[in-house]
Order: C-alpha cells, then structure tokens, then sequence
C-alpha cells in the first residue's frame, strides 16, 4: 500500500471512530479479507475480491474518499468496456469491508431487469424483510423502504454493468406504466450507491456529474497486471512485454485475456505476439477468445472482442446514425478522422448527437485542435480518433454480420467524391485525407471495388506532390494492375493508368522505361481517341520531357513543335499543360544556343504563369528557374543568382526545407555558386547546399537512385572548385562506377561523370588519363547534341588542348632525347602559349583560371 493510501486510511478509520462505527481494537490494516472482529453487516457480494488488482491509486483514493464523505450520494465510473470499473468497484467495497464491517454492502448487477430484480430479492432475504414470498407483494418497493429508512444503519450499494439504459429508465416509447429500476433505488443519508457503466451519458444520467472516468492502464500499471497475471516461469520471459501492451493498447480485459491464452496454451510472450501480429483475422480470434475469471459474470462474456460487441449493438438500436458513423470508422484509419470526412448524408445535430454517443461509450476520442473562433462551422474542423482495439472489433462485426465489403466501398466511394490532391496550396486540406486513403487501399476486399483505382489515382498524384516519388509509384502501379485486371489491358481507363505510372516512373529517374511505356501509351491513344484529345496530349508532354531529360534534342524540339499550337486550341493559352510545353521549348533553345529567343520564351511563360497560378505556384517557380539558367548562360551571373535564390526561398516557403524540388533548387543556385571560385565564403556556402540536397535524395530515392547519384556528381564538382582534388576524384570515380552500373554506360548522367573527371585530369596535368575520357565524352556529345551545342564545343576545345601538350610533350622529349645524344643543354618550353589557346574554352570552368599561376609556376 502506497504512503498516500495508507494516510487515507489512517484518517478513514479516525472518522469512523469518531462516529462511533469502528472500535479501538478494529485498527490493524492488515486485517484479511473476510475476517470478522465483530458482529457484521449484511454483505451480498457475489464476486470475489480481484486477486491481481494493480495500480488505479488515484481512482481507488477518489472512491474512497466519496465513501467516507456525507450519505445519500450517487457515483458512476463510466468507461470502456473492459477497463477494470467492475474490478475498480470489488477492490474499493472489500477495502470498506476490512475497514468498516458494520456497513451493509449490497452488489445489483444491472445486466438484465431479471438480473436486478433476483438481486433485490437476495438483498430482501438477507434484511429479513418479511412477506418477500407473497407473489402479490414488490420486493423492490420493499427494499428501497427499508433503506431509505432512518432505522437502517451505513451501508454502500454498487449498481453494476448499467450500460443499457432501458434496463434502468426503460425503453423510450414504452407502456409509462410500466415501472421503471430507477425509481427503486433507495435514498439515505446513511446510504451510498455506486454505478459501473460503459457511457458517459449514462454516468451523468445516474449521477448528474459526480461521474469518474476510467481510461487505459498506465504503462507501469500494465507491466504490474501482466506480471501478476502470468505464471512465476514467466518472469525471466517478459523481455517482450512493450510491444505486446502497445498491441493491445493497455487495456486491462486484454492483457487478463492474454495472459489467460499464454497460461493455459504454455507459450512465450513472443509466441502470442507472432500470433496476433499475423493477421487481422488472428487477432480477432485471440480477442474473442473466452476464459475462465472468478470477477466476471457466469452469464457475461469474457472476451474482450465480444464485450463490445454487444455495446455495438446497443448503439444499433439507441442511435443508428451513431452506429453509422462507427461503421465507417471502421474502415478508415483509427486515428485522426476528420468531421468533414464522414458520409455527407446527416444533418449537423444528427451528426454531432452521433459523435456524443460514440464518445459517451469511449469508442472515439475529440482530438485538441485548435479552431478558429471566427471560423462559423467549427464542427467541419473537428478530429477523432478511435480506440485500436475498438476499431479492429468494429470490423470483425461487420464481417460477421455480412457488412463490410458495404462500408468499404462506401467509405472508398466517400474519399474519392472529396477528391484528393488538387493545388498543392491546399495540402492541409487534402493531407488529412491521405493517410485513411492509403489504409483503405491495402485492404484485400478493396481489390475488386472501381471506387479504389480512382482512390489510388488520386494518392499517387498527391504522392508526386509531396515529393514521395517511391510511394507515388506504388500507388500508380496498383491502380494499372486492378484497372487491367478489371477493364483489359487494350481499355482507355487502363491506358491512362498505364501513362500515370509511367509519369511515376520517370519520375524515379528511370527514363527508358518510362519512355518506352509513354511510347507504347501514346500509340495507342492516337488510335483510341485520336490526336488531339486531352488523355494523348497530356501524355504527350509527359513524353516529351522526359526524352528532353535524355537530351534528345532533334525530337523534342520537333514533338514540341507540332504539339505547342494543338496544346493552345485544346486546353487554353495559360493552361499548366501549354505552359509547360512552352518551357520545354524555351529549354530546347537555351541547348542550342539560341539565347536571346529562350529568354524570350521564359519571360512570357513566366507572365502567363504568375497571372494563371500565382507567384508561389510550383510551375512559377520552374519557370523562374529556367530563366535564371538561360541568363547564366548569357554571362549575366548576378542576375541568374538573384533569381536562384529567390526561386529556392520560394521552394522553402511553399513545399518545405526537405521537398525533392527543394532539393533541386539547392543544387542549382550551388552551381551558380561553384562560379564564384575566389570567395571561399561562397563556395563554402555551395557545398553546404550540395550535401544538404545529397542527404535528401539519399532519403527520399536510396543510395543508389538516379538523382541521389546526380547530386553525388555536383557536389564532386563543388569539391573540385575548392581544390579538393583527392575526395573530388574519389567521389567522381565511385559515382561513375554507379552510373554505368545502374543507368548504364550511354545514359547522360553518366557522360557528365566522364567529362567531370577528364577535367579533374587535366586540372592535375594528367594528360594520359585525361584524353580517353575527353575522346569518350566528345564522341557521345558529338552524336547526341551535334558540333554546334556548346557542351560539344567545350569538350572539343579541352581534348585539342590535351592532344597538343601531348604533342608538345613528345617533341619535347624526342628534343630532349636528341640532345642528350649529342651532349646539349635543351630549355624546358613555355606553356603559355598553350594556356592562352584554352583560355576560351574555360569560360563555363570559371575556376580553372586560378590554376594558370599554378602551372606556370610548374
């Protein structure tokens, strides 16, 4: 016994001394249950003490002193079903037993009025009221008489289980004249009645609001009852225990049922985890498992499943609309359900009344939200969570009762009529939404329902929004296999499925395959709904960027070309989809070397843009970045950086510090960086840019991925402008080793990595390595880009440079040689000459410039 319980205790036993109800002999605490000093009162109790009762010390200290205070007063403990109030009610009357015997305790269960009834005659025989076998006279008119009276000493009296009201107060629409359980519980100042019941509404029914909640065990109260409730060859067992009290979320009547099952079936703690972790369906059939417990009912049920099934259907009947609502919390995620997200179909007072019931009988939970005072419909902004345990008995109900494919495909229907994703402005209102709809997806039966594609579609979309390209994926993947599995693989439904997870793709760096689907999609489409329908064109300028990421150039500029004008006629001039297109151009000329028309074409798309979506609109933003690419192009660095930034505080503001599009925005204003090699203080800031955005695609794409690889190289780049050759040339091997890997030997990413270190080479005056991997690189940008792309003229420039110090070198060294054979002095040859033929070449490799004293000196 706690110190706190043991001075409630001491300062019990000093009230009732006062009033002359306990002798000086009855003091000792540690008087065993049931032990008699003195005449006792009537005690009709007929469960036994709970043997493994555990913590609830404030609960027990809050009854106790309700005992103790002034009679004639009511108390209901209300909670859910299961919690421990029956056990909660024994521990505090067989505490008042051993402390005070001479006051009469009386237990009424209230499962049934014959349950009532029969303990109210038990409690006539015991008084010794007379009459109470004449079958003309009411035994319960005599009871409450005989305790109202002022003749009949202290006593306590606890109304259990009144969970179901018409048991107490009738049935509503029922004969008036009938009488009602209420009207029969007595009246005394000597006289305290306790209640147990499953709701709040009927807690404060019974007594107004001297009600007292009982929630879930405390951790440490759970690990207590788990170790009283298990076998001493346990005990060395229980490093599992955590995870097995999270599984059942601390709830008393699951634990006993547990440890009950792990008893009687001689298993470990890991053994019945594995077996409830292994599927919805085993973990029912361990809930609804019966057991023996000497403080339960013969007539109730043990399981815990099972308890609240019964409440279920208590709520079927008092409350349809609230069992309504339960049904379709059934089949969302248990936590943080939306107001605004259940069925459309009730009015305000039905649907708040409903959510009242849920709450009164601890199913759901009001989450703490903070709502706008000015906000006029604040029911809408409402969050609920349901109790995990409840929400899988829900289901295994509906199952039962043949209705749970009929909700889920109501609630999947619910979910796409709100429709997911849109701006991604609006986030906050459509990510509340996305964690039911994924949960709703996984679920085996959804796998039939058209309603689930539709619901995948939408998630994948709000996936690529947020940056979740891995998911985005799945999601997608799922959608093509049910609608082709569904539709056929030749239905336009499917091709569209096909196109989106294609897009998915593509976005996961995978271009090939992506191009290759969107190819095949695109074709057929043509066919299908023809050229200028919508589905073709949307897929089209899918199509187009992703070979313009593989820098197909003559292609895309065609393709763009004949789509731009159809683009226009169908969707509009400040449509995302013509806007885009338009990009896409403006891109194509930039690689040509067409300047002044790429400006042009960014700055009207920007115009466009910013009127058509705003400043913050993620297509701004690309638009205002690849202005910034073509005015660095230009020369006009200051410029391209002022944007940069401005771009990259936007991309922060709008999607957040660690969004892939974030990312990229880091990467490229560290480029613009890179070119600013004599402040140290601004390559430092680019490098710190560059392993940020490396850390994100690490986390959001894997090690390995396209765009992780990518970052890999611009930050071999950022360390090579510091003169850090060693860990430059050492990331720059390993990636490239990656990238042949994985994207493959031709892919751009990878030429990139072979440029990148036959310039570190030639930084270093390795001649002999660097010239294989110019030739390398010029032969790719030569086929892929042309003689006139200034990536062509560049890598041209450096290997004409190379091969002539080679040259160079070699007369030099047959010179040398010559002379040596005839006994001559020969001076070493000036490279100045050599270093002012690269100097137009080293334009886009600002930095290297610094490296002329270094070889001059050399």
């Amino acid at each position: 016994m706690s110190r706190l319980l043991r001075e409630i205790d001491a300062a019990a036993k000093d009230r009732l001394r006062q009033q002359g109800l306990l002798r000086a002999s009855d003091t000792s605490a540690d008087t065993p249950a049931g032990a008699v000093k003195h005449s006792q009162a009537p005690y009709l109790v007929p469960l036994q003490r709970p043997r493994f009762f555990s913590g609830r010390e404030s609960q027990l200290d809050h009854l106790r002193n309700f005992i103790f205070s002034e009679g004639g007063q009511r108390l209901a403990i209300y909670g859910l079903g299961g919690c421990g109030k029956t056990a909660l009610a024994l521990e505090s009357i067989h505490w008042m037993k051993e402390l005070q015997p001479t006051r009469a305790i009386f237990w009424i269960p209230a499962l049934s009025r014959d349950s009532f009834e029969h303990a109210y005659f038990d409690v006539a025989r015991v008084l010794g009221i007379p009459g109470i076998d004449n079958d003309t006279v009411d035994v319960k008119q005599l009871v409450k008489a005989k305790l109202s009276s002022d003749t009949m000493g202290h006593w306590l009296m606890v109304v259990d289980n009144a969970d179901n009201a018409s048991v107490l107060v009738g049935d509503i629409g029922t004969d008036e004249s009938e009488d009602k359980l209420m009207d029969y519980l007595p009246h005394s100042r000597r006289g305290t009645i306790i209640f147990t019941t499953r709701t709040r509404a009927a807690a404060v029914e019974l007594a107004e609001s001297n009600t007292l909640a009982l929630k879930g065990l405390e951790r440490v109260e759970a690990i207590e009852l788990l170790h009283k409730r298990l076998g001493p060859g346990y005990h060395q067992q229980l490093e599992g225990h955590e995870k097995l009290l999270q599984l059942l979320s601390f709830h008393a009547l699951a634990i006993v049922q547990a440890t009950a099952f792990i008893n009687r079936n001689d298993i470990t703690l890991q053994d019945y985890t594995t077996l409830y972790e292994s599927g919805e369906d085993d973990a029912i059939e361990l809930l609804s498992e019966d057991f023996e417990d000497q403080n339960r009912y013969r007539e109730a049920t043990n399981a815990v499943a099972k308890t609240w099934y019964i409440s279920f259907e208590q709520i079927q009947k008092q409350d349809p609309v609230a069992a309504e609502h339960l049904f379709f919390m059934a089949c969302t995620a248990s936590n943080d359900i939306g107001a605004n997200m259940f069925l459309p179909y009730y009015t305000k007072i039905e649907h708040v009344k409903a959510i009242g019931t849920l709450k009164a009988y601890a199913f759901v939970n009001e989450r703490n939200t903070q709502i706008d005072a000015s906000t006029k419909d604040s029911q809408t902004y409402k969050r609920f969570d349901v109790h995990p345990l409840v929400h899988l008995a829900i289901r295994a109900w509906l199952k039962a009762h043949q209705q749970w494919t009929v909700w889920l495909d109501k609630a999947l229907a619910r979910l796409v009529e709100i429709r997911l994703g849109g701006s991604y402005s609006d986030r906050n209102y459509w990510l509340a939404y996305l964690n039911h709809g994924m949960h709703m997806a996984n679920f085996l039966e959804a796998r039939k329902m058209e309603n689930r594609i539709r619901l995948l579609e939408q998630l994948g979309s709000c996936e690529v929004d947020l940056g979740r390209y891995r998911a985005s994926e799945q999601s997608f993947l799922q959608a093509y296999e049910q609608t082709r599995d569904t539709f056929g693989e030749g239905d336009l439904k499917t091709l569209i499925t096909r196109g989106n997870l294609a897009r998915a793709i593509d976005f996961r760096g995978r271009w090939t395959e992506a191009e290759k689907i969107l190819r095949e999609v695109v074709s057929l489409l043509r066919k299908e709904v023809g050229e200028k329908s919508p589905h073709t064109l949307t897929f089209m300028n899918t199509l187009v960027g992703n070979i313009l990421r593989q820098r197909k150039l003559d292609e895309a500029e065609k393709m763009v070309r004949e789509c731009l004008p159809m683009y226009r006629d169908v969707f509009g001039e400040s449509n995302d989809r013509t806007l885009t297109a338009m990009n896409q151009l403006g891109s194509i000329m930039r690689d040509r070397g067409c300047l002044e028309d790429s400006e042009k074409i960014f700055r009207e798309t920007l115009a466009l843009s910013s009127t058509a979506f705003g400043e913050e609109d993620k297509l701004t933003l690309s638009t205002l970045h690849q202005l910034g690419a073509t005015l660095e192009r230009q020369e006009k660095f200051a410029q391209a950086q002022v944007i940069y930034r401005q771009v990259l505080a936007g991309k922060r503001k709008v999607f957040g510090e660690d969004h892939p599009v974030t990312a990229v925005s880091m990467n490229n204003l560290s480029a613009s960086l890179r070119r600013e090699y004599t402040e140290p203080a601004k390559l430092a800031e680019a490098e710190q840019l560059q392993r940020k955005a490396l850390s994100l695609a690490v986390e959001e794409a894997g090690a390995e991925s396209r765009y992780t690889l990518m970052q890999k190289s611009a930050l071999a780049d950022t360390l090579r402008a510091q003169l850090k050759y060693a860990e430059s040339i050492h990331m720059h091997q390993e990636t490239l080793a990656s990238k042949e890997k994985i994207l493959g030997k031709d892919d751009p990413a990878t030429i990139d990595s072979v440029f990148s270190l036959a310039t570190l080479a030639l930084d270093q005056m390795q001649y002999e390595e660097a010239l294989p991997l110019f030739q390398r690189a010029y032969a790719w940008y030569m086929d892929r880009y042309g003689a006139e792309h200034l990536m062509t003229k560049n890598c041209a420039t450096e290997l004409a440079w190379v091969r002539r110090v080679m040259e160079e070198d070699r007369l030099a060294a047959a010179e040398k040689a010559k002379t040596r054979d005839l006994g001559l002095d020969t001076p070493e040859p000036s490279r100045d000459v050599s270093i002012a033929g690269r100097k137009d070449g080293m334009k886009f490799n600002g930095w290297r410039r610094r490296l002329q004293d270094i070889v001059k000196k050399s």
